[in-house]
């Protein structure tokens, strides 16, 4: 392995201070979009740039690496001025409004000028110099809009917190393999995967079987096929069967023309697993990305807001999503993430640039008929000797209570999981009893806490006891037990 002194060129913007005069800060490499890290000390940050460049570089052929080396004419520090007007759909923004941004430049040939924004990661290239600020500013208009912050004073604001750039020169000690030296390490490095041990192969698991939802499953596969794959994240509210999705996804890729793309699960937790020195989970994330290219795979990572939100320390805001976003943007891999319709609120609000690399699905509750229909198919899967048969009537009266009472979750998944929970009870009897209505509303009532005579239809109610009953417990309130009394009287008879 050859040494070879490089010169890179770092970039350090201050994103924030704090009352105690800490800073934290944003770096980049010139030319390495992947090095992007968030930290507390330049020291530190210089530190992980090192590394994760060297490695970059390990394997890189000698057209990326002239790819990669500073601009011969040097590069300089300025900034550009952006002045928006006032947005329409924005009450409280009257007047234009001035938005700095800091930007690198360098001279290309006799006439072209390059330009790079830090803050927005856009380059721009006018082959006339004297056109470069015009066209400069127009791009940083295009990305704003790209980005979905062009009418936000919010998102706006938070572009403006970052300070002055600053630029410092170093070189760095580079090692660069030849072709011998890189085959002979990819075959002692072969057994050494990241994906098998922070990933799950879902094609190896076995999975419940899913129903109703075929056109979105048909959907994620035409979203992660063809020439313009692209990463796909699914909103939905708990319960809706996002996550089955996946799984049934995965195991139909054949079918769905998919060709040899492996589906594998991890987490934001299972990939920092076991990391604690400064820089190795960024790097296992290095080698996750990588080896997910060799092998055409497609890394579901679960809820995408645990992704922006592991990884950070006191001494860097710097998380697992902050550092895919680069790679899911240029499409160097495929994932699936998911989360809430309430969490991707806060997914905008945290980091709206990592939406840019996913597209969007809205997996809807099932309506009733529909969610009857899985449960009766649920209700037919399966080893039939060692689980209770559900008898006729027993899964619509399911479906009125949870209807009714459980509103805290949605359907299927709610109904999905009470069947499967009462089936489960029963599992350890030879020859398990068929689940009639009265089961399902005794396993309701004990699940819920709520007496049965609320539930059960056929359990009539006598208010004047009930009315006593808080009147023995609630001394000097006849106005308030009157109005629990009445609303009981009301739920018995499904009038709420």
């Amino acid at each position: 392995m050859r040494d070879l002194f490089v010169d890179f060129l770092t970039i350090t913007q201050t994103f924030e201070r704090n009352s105690e005069g800490g800073e934290q800060l944003y770096g980049e490499v010139l030319f390495f979009p992947e090095v992007a890290t968030f930290g507390n000390r330049k020291k530190d940050i210089a530190k992980i740039q090192e590394s994760i460049v060297q490695k970059i570089l390990e394997n890189a052929e000698g057209d990326e690496l002239q790819r990669r080396f500073l601009p011969e004419s040097g590069v300089e520090v300025d900034t550009v001025t952006v002045e928006l007007e006032a947005s329409e759909r924005s009450v409280n923004w009257r007047e234009p409004l001035q938005l700095q941004f800091g930007i690198l430049t360098w001279e290309h040939g006799t006439d072209a000028k390059i330009g790079y924004v830090p803050g927005l990661q856009i380059e721009v290239v006018a082959t006339d110099a004297g056109k470069f600020e015009e066209l400069l500013k127009d791009h940083i208009l295009f990305a704003l809009n790209r980005k979905g912050v062009r009418n936000s004073l919010f998102d706006l604001a938070l572009l403006q917190r970052s300070g002055d750039l600053e630029i410092t020169k170093v070189r760095w000690n580079t090692y660069p393999m030849t072709p011998r030296e890189r085959d002979e390490q990819e075959s002692e490095e072969e057994e050494k995967h990241v994906l098998p041990e922070v990933g799950k192969n879902l094609a190896d698991r076995e999975v419940d079987p899913v129903f109703e939802r075929n056109d979105e499953i048909d959907q994620v596969a035409w979203m992660l096929a063809g020439r313009r794959a692209t990463s796909v994240l699914l909103v939905g509210e708990s319960g809706v069967g996002k996550t089955a999705l996946v799984h049934h996804l995965a195991h139909r890729a054949g079918e769905l023309k998919l060709g040899s793309r492996k589906f594998f699960q991890t987490s934001g937790s299972r990939i920092v697993a076991g990391m604690s020195g400064f820089g190795e989970w960024q790097e296992r994330c290095r080698k996750l990305v990588e080896e997910a290219k060799e092998q055409n795979a497609v890394i579901f990572f679960g809820n995408l807001l645990e992704l922006l939100q592991v990884g950070q320390s006191s001494a860097s805001s710097e998380s697992l999503g902050s550092f895919f976003r680069p790679y899911l943007v240029r499409g160097e891999f495929l994932a699936i993430a998911e989360c809430t319709p309430a969490q991707l609120a806060v997914i905008e609000q945290q980091d709206s640039r990592i939406l840019d690399a996913f597209r969007q699905l809205k997996v809807e509750p099932t309506p009733t008929d529909k969610t009857l229909k899985v449960l009766r198919k649920r209700g037919s899967s399966g080893p039939q000797e060692s689980r209770a048969k559900v008898k006729k009537g027993a899964l619509e009266r399911l479906i009125t209570l949870q209807e009714r009472y459980a509103g805290y979750s949605v359907f299927p998944g709610k109904a999905v999981r009470f069947l499967e929970r009462v089936r489960d009870s029963r599992s350890d009897e030879e020859e398990p009893e068929p689940i009639d209505s009265g089961m399902i509303d005794s396993a309701f009532a004990a699940e819920t806490g709520m007496p049965d005579f609320l539930i059960d239809e056929r359990i009539g109610i006598d208010l004047d006891s009930v009315r006593d009953w808080f009147g023995e417990r609630i001394l000097g309130q006849e106005e308030a037990v009157s109005l629990v009394v009445d609303t009981i009287a009301a739920i018995k008879a499904r009038l709420t």
